[in-house]
C-alpha cells in the first residue's frame, strides 16, 4: 500500500498543483500521508483515515477530469462531429458473399459438431405466441448492428483522441483501448413490422474486437459478415418458439448460436481471463468468440447467443474433420456420421506432423488452454480437427500460415485445430453422470470427468496420439527425469486384511507420468523404473509434486484411488541442472518416505 501510495503521489503531482488553486475551500489539499499512513494507523483511528483517503482520491479525480477537459477540449469537437456523420459506417467496404460451392463443407462440419443436445429453453410464460412470429434472423442482424455499429464509432473515436494526445497520455489511453474492462450495454428498439418490441445486451464488445489485434473479430468485420446489410444467413438450426438458432455467416466467418443461460454465464464470467490468455498465448488453441449477447422479446423470449468466428478458412475445403476430447471410451463415430472422433482418429493412425521446435511450442500452449479451462470449471470441450489436403502444384509452406493453420510437413496437407464447446460446467448432471460411469468401471477413461482430470488426460492424449513423434517428451524447456524411487512405511488404506497397492505419480502443471503399481507393500521399491516429465517455459515457477496413490482395483464400488502422500519441490531448484536426491518425509499423511533421483535435461 505504502509504495503504491507513494507512486500515486508521484504521478499526480499535476494535478495536485492544479487542484491547489481551483479546489473548493471545503477540500482539503492532497498530503502525501494521506496514501502511505493507512496501514500504520491503529484500528481506532483508521475510519477518519480512510475518509480523508476517500476525500483526496475524490478531488484528485475531479483535478485529473479538469486537466483532461482542457487538454482535450479540440480533438473533443472533432470527436462529436465523427460521431453525428457516421450513419454510414456499416456500409463501407461489404465483402462478397461466397456461394454453396465457395462455403465447402464447413457448415456441415460445425452443424455435427456444435448441435449437441438441444438447449434447456429459457422462455417466460406466454412465450409462444409472441415468439413464434418473430423473424429471428432479422433480430440477430439487428442485435449484433447495433453493437457493432456502437463499436466501431467509439473505437474511430479513441483514435482521434489518441492522434492528439502526447506521449504519456496516448500510452494511458492506448493501454485502456487494449485492455478495456469488460462492459455490458442495452440497446432497445420499439415495435417494427416482423421484429417485437426487445431489448439487446451486449457484453464486451469492446474486448472481442480487440482479440488478435481485431485483425479476426473487428466491429468492421462483424458488420460486413453479420450486420443488418449482410447477405442473408445460411440458416443451419432454427427454432422460432423455442428462440433455438444456429446460423453461419454468408461468408462463412462466423457462426452464430444460442447457448444456455449457464453457457452464456460462464463465458460472461470467462472474459477478463479469456482476454489476458489470449494476448498472452496468441497461438491458443481456444475457439475466438466474436461476441456474447441476450436477446429479450416482448412476449416472453429471452436467450443467450454468441458469435464465434470459425476454426476453419472459408476458401479451404476441408477433406477430413475429426473431434477430439482425449478418450478412446464410446468415442466412435456412428455410421453415417462423417465426422470421426477419438476411435476413429486413432485407427486411423492419423498424426500432425509439424517441425520439433514448433511441436513443442504447440504442445505448452495446447497445456495452458487447459490450465485455463480447468480454472473455470468446465469440461468436454473438443478439439475440432480439420485436414484440408492440398491440390496438385499448389505453393506449401511450413510452419504457421498466414490466414490460420498449420502446413504439414513431409505431406502436402493444412491443417486447422480449435478448441470449442468449453462452456459446459461440471455440474449437478455431469457429476450424476460420472458417477454412473464410476459404477460402470469406466471412471478414468469415460468423457465425463471432473475438470482437471479432464484436462490432465486430454494433454496427455494430444501428446501420445494427436501430435507425431509421440516418444519425444522433451517439452520447450527441457525434460525432467525422475529415477530409483522407492517409498518407506507408507500407510495403509486397505484395511485389515490387505496392504495398499502403492504407485507414484509425478505432476508438473498438467503434465503427468506414473509408476506401476506394486500390490499389497508399504515399502515399494520401482527398481529400474523411470519417469520423464516434460518441462516448458510455464512451468519454471511452477512446483513438482510427488504423489504417492494406493490403486483401487474395483473403483465400481469404493471410488477413487487413496492418497498415501505427497511431497511439493520447487522447479526453479531443479532447473539448475545439478542431479537432486530426494528422501523425504510424506505430506499429508501420518507416516511415510519417499525417495527419488531427478534430474533436469535442457532441450536440444
Amino acid at each position: 500500500t505504502r509504495a503504491l501510495g507513494d507512486e500515486c503521489y508521484k504521478a499526480l503531482a499535476p494535478m495536485r498543483e492544479r487542484w491547489a488553486k481551483e479546489r473548493p475551500s471545503t477540500l482539503p489539499t492532497p498530503d502525501k500521508a494521506v496514501f502511505s499512513n493507512y496501514t500504520a494507523c491503529t484500528a481506532e483511528d483508521r475510519l477518519p483515515q480512510l475518509q480523508r483517503y476517500t476525500l483526496m482520491g475524490h478531488s484528485l479525480l475531479r483535478a485529473a477530469a479538469l486537466h483532461a477537459a482542457r487538454a482535450l477540449e479540440h480533438p473533443a469537437a472533432e470527436c462529436k462531429e465523427l460521431g453525428e456523420e457516421g450513419e454510414d459506417v456499416q456500409r463501407s467496404s461489404s465483402v462478397k458473399a461466397s456461394s454453396p460451392a465457395e462455403l465447402g463443407n464447413n457448415s456441415e462440419i460445425y452443424k455435427q459438431h456444435l448441435q449437441r443436445q438441444q438447449s434447456v429453453v429459457s422462455t417466460k410464460s406466454g412465450a409462444s405466441a409472441a415468439a413464434s412470429t418473430v423473424d429471428i434472423p432479422a433480430l440477430v442482424k439487428l442485435c449484433i448492428g447495433e453493437s457493432a455499429d456502437h463499436a466501431a464509432r467509439k473505437k474511430a473515436v479513441m483514435s482521434k483522441l489518441l492522434g492528439a494526445l502526447g506521449n504519456a497520455e496516448h500510452a494511458a489511453l492506448q493501454r485502456y483501448c487494449e485492455w478495456v474492462p469488460v462492459a455490458r450495454r442495452e440497446f432497445r428498439r420499439s415495435a417494427n413490422g416482423s421484429i417485437p418490441k426487445m431489448s439487446c445486451a451486449s457484453y464486451g464488445d469492446e474486448l472481442f474486437a480487440n482479440l488478435d489485434g481485431g485483425s479476426v473479430t473487428s466491429p468492421e468485420q462483424m458488420l460486413r459478415s453479420l450486420g443488418p446489410n449482410s447477405e442473408d444467413f445460411k440458416v443451419l438450426s432454427t427454432n422460432s418458439k423455442s428462440g433455438e438458432f444456429f446460423f453461419f455467416s454468408s461468408d462463412a466467418k462466423f457462426l452464430v448460436k444460442t447457448v444456455t443461460d449457464h453457457e452464456g454465464e460462464i463465458l460472461r464470467d470467462m472474459l477478463p481471463a479469456y482476454q489476458s490468455h489470449l494476448r498472452n498465448l496468441p497461438r491458443s488453441f481456444i475457439v475466438r468468440y466474436a461476441g456474447l449477447f441476450r436477446v429479450e422479446v416482448e412476449g416472453g423470449l429471452s436467450k443467450f447467443f454468441t458469435i464465434m468466428a470459425s476454426v476453419f478458412d472459408p476458401s479451404c475445403k476441408v477433406h477430413e474433420h475429426y473431434d477430439v476430447k482425449g478418450s478412446l471410451f464410446n468415442r466412435k463415430a456412428k455410421e453415417g456420421e462423417s465426422t470421426g472422433k477419438d476411435s476413429n482418429w486413432f485407427d486411423s493412425k492419423r498424426r500432425l506432423k509439424l517441425p520439433k521446435p514448433l511441436r513443442r511450442q504447440l504442445l505448452a500452449v495446447h497445456e495452458q488452454d487447459c490450465a485455463l479451462l480447468a480454472s473455470f470449471k468446465v469440461m468436454d470441450y473438443s478439439l475440432l480437427i480439420g485436414v484440408h489436403k492440398l491440390p496438385d502444384g499448389a505453393a506449401q509452406g511450413s510452419g504457421f500460415r498466414e490466414g490460420g493453420g498449420l502446413w504439414a510437413e513431409g505431406d502436402r496437407e493444412l491443417y486447422f485445430v480449435g478448441m470449442i464447446d468449453f462452456l459446459i460446467g461440471f455440474g449437478f448432471y455431469k457429476e450424476a453422470e460420472h458417477i454412473v460411469r464410476t459404477a460402470q468401471g469406466h471412471s478414468e477413461d469415460a468423457s465425463c470427468v471432473n475438470p482437471v482430470d479432464y484436462a490432465l488426460r486430454q494433454v496427455t492424449f494430444v501428446r501420445e496420439k494427436i501430435f507425431d513423434n509421440p516418444e519425444d517428451l522433451t517439452g520447450s524447456v527441457g525434460l525432467l527425469r525422475i529415477t530409483g524411487m522407492s517409498g518407506r512405511d507408507l500407510i495403509n488404506t486397505d484395511g485389515p486384511f490387505d496392504d495398499s497397492d502403492p504407485y507414484l505419480q509425478a505432476r508438473l502443471g498438467l503434465q503427468s507420468a506414473k509408476t506401476e503399481v506394486i500390490k499389497d507393500n508399504l515399502n515399494p521399491e520401482w527398481k529400474g523404473a523411470e519417469l520423464i516429465v516434460p518441462v516448458h517455459a510455464h512451468h519454471r515457477n511452477m512446483n513438482l509434486e510427488l504423489i504417492l496413490w494406493d490403486a483401487e482395483s474395483s473403483r465400481a464400488l469404493r471410488g477413487s484411488d487413496d492418497f498415501l502422500g505427497k511431497i511439493v519441490l520447487p522447479m526453479s531448484s531443479l532447473l539448475k541442472g545439478d542431479p537432486l536426491d530426494v528422501h523425504q518425509r510424506l505430506e499429508g499423511v501420518s507416516s511415510g518416505i519417499v525417495i527419488a533421483k531427478l534430474v533436469f535435461e535442457p532441450a536440444r
